[in-house]
């Protein structure tokens, strides 16, 4: 999946999706939602630490 795939699938500017990539900025838990809506995936499977 692109940068560019992943933006549209969750809604976002590629933009927003490339400063989280580069580390220039920290997601709120909505963006976070968004990308793991965007990814078919439960929020949970995207932040799960152990």
């Amino acid at each position: 999946m692109t940068l560019d795939d992943l933006a549209a699938a969750s809604n976002m500017d590629n933009s927003n999706v490339a400063r989280l990539e580069s580390g220039n900025t920290n997601p709120t838990i909505r963006t976070l939602y968004k990308i793991s809506q965007g990814l078919k995936i439960k929020l949970k499977e995207l932040v799960d630490v152990e």
